[in-house]
């Protein structure tokens, strides 16, 4: 027995070499035995109906899985596919491409005073807000304050304060900027301060436009500030948001950071 398999195997091996001429050659059928020469570099054996042997070499299509819905599949090094959808989707601020950074601002030599934010381009048509986040140390009692587009009156706001278990309001119109932290007020001196604002273009239904502003924040270890405001007569699109103290200086590695929010 064992030698009749042996004797088959040799028949079969011995036939597919008789058609086999030149290296990398593959044994194939059609109506007989035939052989398929090797292919071009990088083509790949392809089945195609229409060839006489049901084979044929073609180029590589396909291959690796890089749609962003499948990044745990790709590669380190693997070039992604940013069809036009997804870019339609980061445009209309789908998902983790709706939030991203316009300008970011660290303090390096402890003398600042005042960081304005210069837009470029009309932020507010691409964007349904702004957000701007701070974060400092200072080194004496200061007003924390917010100019937008350079205007410097119709500020009107409301503002909170929890100084130590001490909670006091203030509101105010028509003032020259909006002031997110007073130190009458709440304690400002040598102290961490944080917080964000949101600045939200808004038209009123008489036409006058004017920017929305919502912020909160405060100091470690002494209080907690948050309040509500707007500044009149503003275009749709401004050109500038300026942070500033009233009267000392930041300490190196302040730091602001502003985003746009895509509509």
């Amino acid at each position: 027995m064992t030698s009749k398999i042996i004797g088959f195997f040799q028949s079969i091996t011995g036939k597919a070499d008789s058609v086999l001429t030149t290296k990398a050659d593959l044994a194939t059928y059609s109506s007989t035995r035939t052989r398929l020469g090797v292919g071009s570099n990088d083509t790949v054996l392809t089945a195609d109906s229409a060839q006489a042997t049901g084979l044929k070499w073609a180029s590589a299509s396909g291959g690796a899985n890089t749609a962003l819905s499948n990044l745990s599949s790709v590669a380190v090094n693997a070039t992604i596919d940013m069809n036009d959808q997804i870019i339609k989707d980061m445009k209309a601020g789908v998902g983790w491409g709706k939030l991203e950074e316009i300008e970011s601002y660290e303090e390096a030599s402890a003398t600042g005073s005042t960081k304005t934010f210069t837009l470029t381009e009309d932020d507010l048509d691409l964007y349904d807000a702004l957000v701007l986040t701070y974060t400092f140390v200072t080194t004496a009692s200061f007003n924390l304050e917010l100019v937008v587009d350079g205007i410097t009156s119709g500020y009107a706001y409301s503002t909170s304060e929890d100084d130590g278990g001490t909670f006091a309001n203030s509101t105010a119109t028509a003032q020259s900027q909006f002031v997110i932290m007073d130190t009458s007020i709440l304690d400002t001196d040598t102290i961490y301060a944080m917080g964000q604002v949101l600045f939200m273009p808004a038209e009123q239904g008489e036409g006058g436009d004017h920017c929305a502003i919502v912020f909160q924040g405060g100091v470690s270890t002494k209080g907690n500030a948050w309040g509500t405001g707007h500044v009149a007569d503003t275009n749709s699109s401004f050109g500038s948001i300026t942070i500033q103290t009233s009267t000392s200086t930041w300490l190196r590695h302040a730091r602001f950071n502003l985003m746009g929010r895509r509509k």
